[in-house]
């Protein structure tokens, strides 16, 4: 089964690079450079996982975690940043995200991290190939 992940990234290079690894791994990727795209493709669509930059042109990658779960769609996130000190770890992290990675980062790092988070917040009868 292919896990379906959305990219919130408007740093074309990364989001390209991005896609391009994760399509190699087997997953399919949405991408959108903005929060305001986020929202309506969350409402829309079922994602596996999202990769959400902080600084976005419309606003902080934080407040897509509270929309999602104001609208009763919790998602699954990893934060994929260039904020890296501590209180934005800590923040980011309390505000629901699973994961923080600072940018720039280890694109089989960022794998790993994104196969750890399915795998520990799947349902028991989702098999998940690592």
């Amino acid at each position: 089964m292919e896990m379906r992940l959305l990219l919130v990234e408007d740093e074309q290079d990364i989001a390209e690079t991005l896609i391009h690894f994760l399509a190699k791994q087997g997953f399919v990727v949405d991408l959108t450079p903005t929060l305001a795209i986020a929202r309506t493709m969350i409402l829309d669509n079922t994602f596996d996982l999202v990769l959400l930059d902080r600084r976005l042109p419309d606003g902080d990658g934080l407040s897509l975690i509270t929309f999602a779960r104001m609208h009763n769609r919790p998602q699954r996130i990893i934060l994929l940043t260039a904020l890296a000190d501590i209180d934005n770890r800590v923040n980011g992290l309390e505000s629901g995200a699973q994961d923080y990675v600072s940018k720039p980062f280890e694109p089989r790092e960022l794998l790993a991290r994104i196969r750890n988070a399915l795998r520990h917040s799947l349902p028991a009868q989702h098999n998940l190939k690592v």
